[in-house]
């Protein structure tokens, strides 16, 4: 009988495996592996990879170079997609190696290539961390200061949509939500301060929001 593992005993990840072989051969298809999935407005999502990568000096390693990502809406009433806005890195606290991307809603951009800081060796046969790591962008695109958020203003009569997951509405009141990891803007402190900071002691995974992806790669 298998033992109830707490979230704290559990490393949960996803397997990536990266050939010169074309796994879709004959279908005529380019292979796009999974790597992260979410909810964000209600909609439910997952961002889907495909990599390019070189030799490296040992025949036994190659280079991960950049990564083309592809975003796809399962289910939900507003569609999300990709930004060209180049996100920092506002933490650090995952093992291997990081990637960033953004995330809009209502964004049509759906498919992006996200270059390596640097080139990610993997050794053939032995597995490669990457923490794939989402930023959501407000869904207008205006970017702030953190530290002197503007307060929301009522919505026009021609804007369709209101942005929930960066602020609040019981009109007339309107706010702001706390900034939380994985949101532009965020940056104050990691997911090890934020709990500590809000008395999370027994909660191990990054945050209470799931906005990191992590990834065993393999070169096979």
């Amino acid at each position: 009988m298998t033992d109830h593992h707490s979230l704290e005993q559990m490393d949960m990840f996803t397997s990536v495996f990266i050939s010169e072989k074309n796994f879709s051969k004959g279908t005529g298809l380019v292979p796009y592996q999974f790597l992260y999935a979410s909810q964000l407005y209600q909609t439910i999502f997952a961002v889907y990879g495909t990599f390019n990568f070189e030799k490296c000096s040992s025949k036994d390693k190659i280079c991960l170079k950049d990564v083309t990502l592809r975003l796809v809406n399962y289910k939900g009433p507003i569609n999300l997609g990709l930004t060209d806005l180049e996100c920092l890195n506002y933490y650090d606290n995952s093992q291997g190696h990081n990637i960033y991307f953004g995330v809009q809603a209502c964004s049509k951009k759906l498919q992006k290539t996200v270059t390596c800081e640097e080139k990610i060796e993997i050794v053939q046969g032995e597995p490669t961390r990457v923490t794939f790591n989402r930023i959501l962008i407000p869904m207008d695109g205006k970017l702030f200061d953190p530290k002197n958020r503007p307060t929301p203003i009522p919505l026009k009569e021609e804007q369709e949509y209101f942005d929930e997951e960066f602020h609040f509405r019981d009109n007339p009141n309107l706010g702001n939500r706390p900034l939380m990891p994985g949101m532009y803007g965020y940056q104050n402190f990691g997911a090890k301060c934020y709990k500590e900071e809000k008395g999370m002691e027994k909660l191990f995974i990054p945050s209470p929001r799931c906005h990191q992806g992590f990834v065993n790669m393999f070169y096979i």
